[in-house]
């Protein structure tokens, strides 16, 4: 049912303790609390006036100053324009609010705001988006082992599956959610997964009949009559917080198979529901499903139940049903002959559509919109996060150099100085043997210094044509210290190519890939590293291909997030990749990874080719002189 979420109860239930968080709950302030009880009042008869209410409530609560509050303010706000049904203002204020719960550590209410997220865009008709939204906060329970949330977190990926028409992808993830919550033992939760399951069985039953297969559409109604519960398990003595959906869609399967009794008992508990809550566009719901149970000879009773829909569905939530259930009036008036009652019932339906129409534009655009600029913020705050980590880094790299490099240097200036005096007094083989000791030393010098080209500059370099076998050379040379230490065969299987791009960073690069291949394989294997290259139009793709364990689907998703890292605590930072990929950007090219075909990992860089060098200028006047006779 629009305006409403699929799992109500998710935002009032107590946070489980394996959740890290900041410190113990505080209540809002009486004067917040208030004010978001009178807006949870008018959430559902008066919308505006509750998006209203809100408005004043949030900025109420961004003026005390205090962040938890403007959270948790934000938190409650964003169920509360869910159910007014504006999904636009529900992303806004999830969106700032997951925002202050990351940055208080408060993980679980920010997970919370990400499924409200992903709800919103499902409102919106973003359906992918609202799957990846889903699919990333089930990311976060599974690391947790927060059972119950992965389960609804599986289950909205599921439903985003399903309005993407993706039924069969959508009933094996609502498998994998059945699963997880078996061992939760929660029945509340049970139910809402069944429900969500006979959705998408009833979306698929329309899909097929769509596609003629009219035994298939019977089978899956069949199966969304079956995942229900029954119907007096929802009786208000055992009530879930999300029947009033539950039982809709429970009538509207019954409906479609025929089942008149079945839908009339969910109905009878509907309007029981509605009385008890007070809630206008449940009990106009209600009537919409008795108009939609009227037998086609019973045009009267239709016109009746449909003309009282009309009258309690007038909130701005109920749109949707306003225009289904203006649609069925005019068809009913129709029948009855009563012209001009159904042409002004079917002009009021399309005023109704249209504007449903201009206002789901305009959602649209609002929620992209603020979606467009929190990726902008992620990215500027991922950059100014990797360069503070780097500054930090450099000065523990100096502090290190600083150490290692006085001993070697006072050896050097030592042996120099013995050597000199070696040559003059004629001992030239002893001058030798110093001066290789020296070599030595200078090549440990090497090796610590090269760590600090780890951190090129921050401003854009000049781009210049580039041999990849040139910059792969000096890639290695730059890990010989520790290629000799690894044994590994390189092999470089192209002819050479030239790039546009800045020699240095790609150099890094391709030493950053390598030495993480170097990590991951193991040392009693035969190492092997591969080195191809592909030309495609202007582009040039060059990749590195090692013989390791491959990439988990786990790992493979986050390679490119910053200091996501599948290394030991001292090894890595989870720096380098994210920064590939920025320094590959800057240079008009790209960076993935997946795992090849015959085992390992498989890198590719993407670069612009680089232009054809200019011919050298011929001086037309020596060309064309004469020797003079």
């Amino acid at each position: 049912m629009p305006g409403r979420h699929f799992f109500p109860q998710l935002l009032d239930q107590d946070r489980p303790t394996l959740w890290p968080h900041s410190g113990p709950e505080r209540t809002l302030p009486d004067e917040l609390e208030q004010q978001l009880t009178l807006a949870a009042q008018a959430a559902t008869g008066a919308p505006a006036a509750a998006i209203a209410l809100l408005e004043d409530t949030t900025d109420l609560a961004r003026r005390s100053g205090d962040s938890q509050v403007v959270a948790r303010t934000l938190h409650r706000a964003a169920s509360l324009a869910r159910l007014a049904g504006r999904a636009d203002r529900a992303y806004a204020y999830a969106l700032e609010a997951q925002l202050l719960f990351e940055q208080g550590d408060d993980r679980w209410r920010a997970t919370q705001m990400m499924l409200v997220r992903g709800e919103a865009y499902l409102e919106i008709g973003e359906y992918a988006r609202g799957k990846k939204a889903a699919l990333e906060a089930a990311d976060r329970c599974r690391l947790t082992d927060d059972r119950s949330q992965l389960a609804r977190s599986l289950a909205q990926a599921a439903l985003a599956e399903s309005l993407l028409g993706e039924s069969d992808a959508a009933l094996n993830r609502m498998k994998e959610a059945a699963s997880v919550a078996a061992s939760c033992r929660d029945s509340a939760l049970n139910i809402a997964l069944n429900h969500i399951k006979a959705r998408i069985l009833l979306r698929q039953a329309q899909q097929r009949e769509l596609a003629g297969d009219t035994r298939g559409a019977a089978d899956a109604r069949a199966d969304a009559v079956a995942v229900l519960p029954d119907i007096d398990a929802l009786a208000p003595s055992k009530l879930a917080d999300d029947a009033p959906t539950i039982l809709e869609t429970a009538a509207i399967a019954a409906l479609s198979r025929g089942d008149r009794s079945r839908c009339a008992r969910a109905v009878r508990w509907m309007a029981r529901l509605a009385r008890e809550n007070a809630d206008p566009v449940l009990r106009g719901s209600a009537w919409c499903l008795l108009a939609q149970a009227s037998p086609a000879p019973a045009y009267l009773r239709r016109i009746a139940c449909a003309r009282r829909a009309v009258v309690l569905l007038k909130s701005r939530a109920a749109l949707p049903k306003q225009i289904g259930i203006l649609m069925m009036l005019a068809d009913a008036l129709e029948t009855a002959g009563d012209w001009r009652a159904a042409y002004e019932a079917q002009d009021q339906a399309c005023r109704l559509q249209a504007r449903q129409f201009q206002e789901s534009i305009a959602h649209r655009a609002d929620v992209l919109a603020l979606d467009q600029l929190a990726d902008q913020r992620l990215r500027e705050t991922e950059r100014t996060l990797a360069y503070a980590q780097r500054l930090s880094n450099v000065g523990h790299l100096v502090a290190s150099v600083n150490h290692e490099v006085n001993q070697p240097m006072a050896s050097i200036r030592m042996s120099m100085e013995t050597a000199l005096a070696l040559v003059s007094a004629g001992e030239r083989q002893e001058a030798l043997d110093i001066l290789r000791q020296s070599s030595k030393l200078g090549a440990r010098l090497t090796d610590l210094t090269a760590q600090l080209a780890a951190f090129p500059v921050r401003t854009g370099a000049q781009l210049g044509r580039v041999s990849l076998r040139h910059a792969i050379s000096e890639s290695l040379a730059l890990l010989g210290s520790r290629l000799s230490q690894a044994p590994c065969e390189i092999s470089v299987a192209f002819e050479d190519h030239h790039v546009w791009a800045h020699e240095g960073h790609l150099v890094r690069v391709i030493a950053n890939l390598v030495n993480n291949a170097l990590d991951v394989m193991e040392l009693g294997q035969a190492r092997r590293i591969l080195f191809d290259c592909q030309v495609t139009g202007n582009r040039v793709s060059l990749s590195v291909q090692d013989n390791g364990p491959g990439l988990s689907p786990a790992v493979e998703s986050r390679l490119f997030e910053p200091f996501f890292t599948t290394k030991v605590a001292g090894r890595g930072l989870g720096l380098g990749l994210a920064m590939a990929r920025d320094v590959l950007r800057e240079m008009d090219g790209s960076i993935s990874g997946h795992n090849a075909v015959d085992g390992g990992a498989r890198f590719t860089i993407e670069l612009p080719t680089a232009p054809q060098p200019a011919a050298p200028e011929v001086d037309s006047t020596h060309a064309t002189a004469r020797p003079q006779l």
